[in-house]
């Protein structure tokens, strides 16, 4: 699943779900945590729009599911450089993630 990343400090933002769990955002700066929990199940054969909004100045972080915001992260945002990086934590017996479209954009 997509994730923007640093590895050599833990901080990054990401989306996961657990096996039959909902679509969490999560957002780490500096080893602290803040979450959105989306209240939508990931489950095989269903289709969801994620979107992942950042305001221009990047210390608002909007998470979206099939067009409703679902919330927003003001606190432990990583404002340093990220990479995009794409991974697939341990999944059994199906609930994976197949994704069909990756958008990245810059507002200015």
């Amino acid at each position: 699943m997509g994730a923007l990343w640093n590895n050599g400090t833990n901080n990054g933002l990401w989306i996961e779900h657990t096996n039959g769990g909902n679509y969490i955002l999560q957002s780490r700066n500096n080893n602290s945590d803040s979450t959105i929990d989306s209240q939508v199940a990931a489950a095989n054969g269903v289709f969801h729009n994620l979107e992942i909004r950042c305001d221009n100045d990047g210390l608002t972080i909007e998470f979206i599911v099939d067009g409703v915001s679902k919330g927003v992260i003001t606190t432990n945002i990583y404002t340093g450089g990220m990479e995009f990086r794409m991974s697939n934590s341990v999944v059994t017996t199906g609930n994976g993630m197949d994704i069909d479209k990756i958008w990245i954009a810059q507002d200015a």
